[in-house]
């Protein structure tokens, strides 16, 4: 996984097939990041603690990711219903196209808005150097918070 931090907050994250080797730049918060990420994917964390920057984002994105932020674990919603939840009602698709801006993916999680149909949809997962289509990667997300979840006290 690759973290970028500024004093702000992490500004971006991206990760590699194997999800094991760690390049955080900047220190600090990127490593505070890194650590609770790790926490997420061993099933200790259900929310994230540190600061996000979303600044050099139109501000509809930087909205929508807010919204986004505010998901909780184990609950999902649609892109209709986050864009009623920006007071933006009957911008379903322009909700999809902010969240594929997500540069912090798993902080921000994006995965957990669906369409409509309650089929998982598309996800841009993030590498290093390019984005593509990871609709597996998020049910396999949407799953591990059901685990989640159900393993909270």
């Amino acid at each position: 996984m690759s973290i970028d931090a500024t004093e702000a907050g992490v500004v971006s994250l991206a990760f590699d097939d194997s999800l094991a080797d760690a390049h955080v730049h900047n220190g600090g918060l990127a490593c505070c990041a890194g650590q609770e990420i790790m926490e997420y994917f061993q099933g200790k964390r259900a929310v994230f603690t540190v600061p996000v920057s979303l600044s050099g984002l139109k501000p509809f994105t930087a909205g929508v990711l807010e919204a986004a932020r505010n998901i909780p674990l184990g609950k999902t919603l649609t892109y209709g219903e986050l864009a009623a939840n920006i007071t933006v009602p009957g911008a379903a698709r322009a909700v999809g196209q902010a969240l594929a801006r997500n540069p912090v993916p798993i902080i921000i999680p994006c995965h957990r808005v669906i369409p409509a149909s309650g089929n998982p949809g598309g996800y841009t997962w993030r590498e290093r150097g390019s984005a593509r289509s990871g609709t597996a990667i998020k049910t396999r997300l949407l799953e591990l918070e059901r685990i989640i979840v159900n393993g909270l006290p």
